[in-house]
């Protein structure tokens, strides 16, 4: 995955967070690494869809309490 797209997903994540907006985002795939979704602060990271799937249960539970 290319540079660009790496600082792009900074700016979504930053932006969503200073816009105070009620969601969640996670990121992933192969070239991302859970290292890499935790330094630009990402809620959530996932190495293929299925575990995505789990991990956007996961997000709805918390974010309903």
């Amino acid at each position: 995955m290319s540079e660009k797209n790496h600082r792009f997903m900074k700016v979504v994540v930053d932006k969503s967070k200073a816009e105070n907006l009620p969601m969640k985002t996670m990121i992933g795939g192969a070239p991302i690494s859970a290292a890499f979704a935790e330094k630009i602060g990402a809620d959530a990271f996932a190495k293929n869809a299925a575990e995505a799937v789990e991990k956007a249960k996961q997000l709805i539970v918390v974010a309903n309490y």
